[in-house]
């Protein structure tokens, strides 16, 4: 069922510079053959350095996930930059998960988006990072959608991932909630004549659902 909805500004960000890790956080799986196992660290810890002994504890406390309740009391006891770097970290773990759907450089190119768009310099104070179910709907759609052109990507002020496809003066913009819910809005001129169709449904019928709007134009290479 199609529906108005209310355009969404898509989000200027630049790349993020963490005063206290200044190297993009890369999930183990992508560097080692495979993550880093508890009697591996136990055995490497008076090896490593403090900061490396935090950072390997960061990722092992993604495995247990924050409930949503819980958020505003952990980000009070954050600076932003903190905070930040947890929420990256969280989503580049769980891209891992599915690496092996992704190339390499498409996924590349993605984590380098996602630090762009949690930069701590353009931060606005009340915003919320991306959220951990938000992102796991857009990797389960770009998983299935296969689209050989990248988006551009947006965060909305709840945390919510937006991607927006751009051809010509036609537009696909889509956002990602949690719970595998999926709202897209294409935009397009014909005849000189400007067009707009909505909808919302599961990310399992995104792509039936965009069909009939010849979505190729958009994720073709």
């Amino acid at each position: 069922m199609s529906s108005n909805l209310q355009t969404v500004a898509i989000k200027p960000s630049v790349a993020t510079s963490l005063s206290y890790m200044r190297q993009p956080f890369v999930p183990a799986s992508f560097v080692a053959e495979g993550p880093l196992s508890t009697q591996f660290r136990a055995e490497q810890e008076p090896a490593l350095s403090e900061a490396t002994q935090n950072v390997l504890r960061r990722i092992a406390n993604l495995r247990s996930p924050t409930r949503p309740s819980m958020f505003e009391a952990v980000a009070q006891s954050k600076g932003i930059e903190e905070m930040l770097f947890d929420a990256t970290a969280e989503v580049k773990v769980l891209t891992s998960r599915v690496a092996m759907y992704l190339d390499a450089t498409w996924r590349n190119k993605l984590f380098a988006q996602i630090d762009s768009l949690h930069d701590a310099d353009e931060w606005e104070h009340d915003d919320k990072p991306l959220q951990r179910d938000s992102f796991a709907t857009f990797l389960k759609a770009i998983c299935d959608i296969k689209p050989k052109r990248r988006p551009g990507l947006g965060l909305t002020h709840n945390g919510r991932l937006i991607a927006a496809w751009t051809k010509d003066a036609s537009r696909l913009t889509i956002e990602f909630h949690p719970g595998n819910r999926v709202r897209w809005v294409i935009s397009r001129t014909l005849d000189n004549e400007s067009e707009q169709f909505a909808g919302d449904t599961n990310v399992s019928r995104l792509r039936t659902s965009l069909q009939p709007y010849k979505p190729e134009e958009w994720f073709a290479a």
